[in-house]
């Protein structure tokens, strides 16, 4: 739950979408590989 409330605003942020863009784009870093995985109620 605490790692939700950090990066579901960073991932609904325009700038910070933005800024990962242009950091990807600019060669500053490779994306390598993200996993995430969550809880879901079943009933």
């Amino acid at each position: 739950m605490a790692y939700a409330k950090v990066t579901d605003p960073l991932a609904a942020d325009p700038e910070f979408r933005r800024w990962q863009a242009d950091n990807v784009q600019s060669g500053s870093c490779t994306w390598v590989r993200s996993n995430l995985m969550r809880e879901l109620p079943l009933a």
